[in-house]
């Protein structure tokens, strides 16, 4: 508004609020956006891809764009569009090599109806898209890769190796620093599969909350002896100690926090079973991030 003013002509922004935070691991350099898609800040996204490949002399990278907590709709196909068409734009880059992890129906089907965009590929699945990128003959395991090679950045790759851009409209809410938010919420995440600890502990990232991960159930109990959490989100089927048992010793000992349950587990005597001892709610898997953390905003406030 004052450049338009100045300029003394109509001049407009998009002040949609979005995050963009992009890095690298080998050959591959993920995107991940959040809250919503910011036209002239996807613009600017070449610019920041073509930095990132040139800093790190990548002449065929692989790309992955993290959409989970986006849903658009109609509207918003212009602006994926120019997502797509930006990442595109730098000749590095084939189709063929860039993924898309989502849950959102309308950009998978955009992207499948689209003739210049029929090689890439959409999935809700983590493990499908590494599987489709990584050399087999690395011999590790997908986790291993997620693990190591994805979610762990350590601080010199991050600066060198990674950019973020942050655009909030001046009158939304943005994401609430823990300095800022007073008594941040506490959350226990008990699974073995390392892809849903991740992807969990962002979403709940995204609501000031901090996360503590574990992928067994020994490593929880010892852990709320001198820990106390606000929430636990567990998983039925874990190594050493299943749900079922960390349920029913939780309930003896009067545990306070309440506990949401998120597994496979479909059949109907598992759903009775965790609710009789004691869990407040139960979600079968696989769900979106934010419908996990919607649920248990309601159990926390139940």
């Amino acid at each position: 508004e004052s450049i338009g003013k100045i300029l003394k002509s109509n001049f407009s922004l998009d002040t949609t609020p979005s995050i963009m935070e992009m890095h690298v691991n080998g050959l591959i350099v993920f995107t991940e956006i959040a809250l919503g898609l910011n036209r002239e800040k996807l613009y600017l996204l070449k610019y920041r891809l073509q930095e990132l490949l040139d800093k790190n002399k990548i002449n065929e990278p692989k790309i992955i764009i993290m959409m989970t907590n986006i849903k658009l709709t109609f509207i918003d196909g212009s602006n994926l569009e120019v997502l797509i068409d930006n990442i595109l734009e730098d000749k590095r880059i084939k189709p063929k090599n860039v993924k898309i992890l989502s849950f959102d129906t309308f950009t998978k089907e955009l992207v499948k109806g689209h003739p210049l965009y029929k090689d890439i590929e959409v999935s809700d699945n983590m493990n499908d898209i590494i599987n489709s990128m990584v050399d087999a003959s690395q011999g590790e395991s997908i986790n291993e890769i997620v693990s190591e090679r994805i979610l762990s950045v350590d601080d010199h790759s991050t600066q060198e190796s990674s950019i973020e851009m942050r655009f909030m409209n001046d009158n939304a809410e943005g994401v609430i620093s823990e300095q800022d938010s007073g008594n941040v919420l506490k959350v226990a995440i008990v699974d073995d599969d390392v892809v849903i600890r991740r992807l969990l502990e962002k979403a709940f990232a995204g609501v000031s909350a901090k996360s503590v991960l574990f992928s067994n159930g020994v490593d929880f109990m010892h852990a709320i002896e001198d820990q106390e959490f606000d929430l636990v989100i567990l998983d039925i089927y874990i190594p050493d100690i299943n749900g079922f048992d960390i349920l029913r010793t939780l309930q003896r000992d009067n545990f306070k926090a309440p506990i949401l349950i998120y597994s496979q587990a479909t059949m109907r005597d598992a759903v009775v079973k965790s609710l009789s001892l004691g869990a407040k709610g139960y979600l079968i898997k696989p769900q979106k991030a934010d419908v996990i953390v919607q649920k248990a905003m309601e159990v926390l406030h139940s």
